[in-house]
């Protein structure tokens, strides 16, 4: 099982309605939840943080407890992959 985060971080597209996620909505750098779960599911990974890309972000782990096992997704430009 991959070790979920335990909070939210700044710019979290699960954390809607906060400054940091409205602000990266509006520049147009942030999937929308609905996109980034049609990602994962169409791929069969779950959602990497983007502050921290080695582990499960986690609002996907929230409201996807079952899929956090799975491998993750990364997408350029938004995960910082080393």
């Amino acid at each position: 099982m991959k070790n979920p985060m335990k909070t939210m971080c700044e710019g979290c597209p699960f954390d809607i309605g906060k400054q940091g996620t409205e602000e990266a909505y509006n520049v147009g750098c942030l999937p929308s939840v609905g996109e980034l779960e049609k990602d994962c599911k169409e791929n069969n990974t779950a959602w990497a943080c983007h502050s921290c890309s080695d582990r499960v972000c986690c609002g996907f782990a929230e409201r996807n407890p079952t899929k956090v096992c799975l491998d993750l997704e990364h997408v350029e430009g938004i995960h910082n992959v080393d």
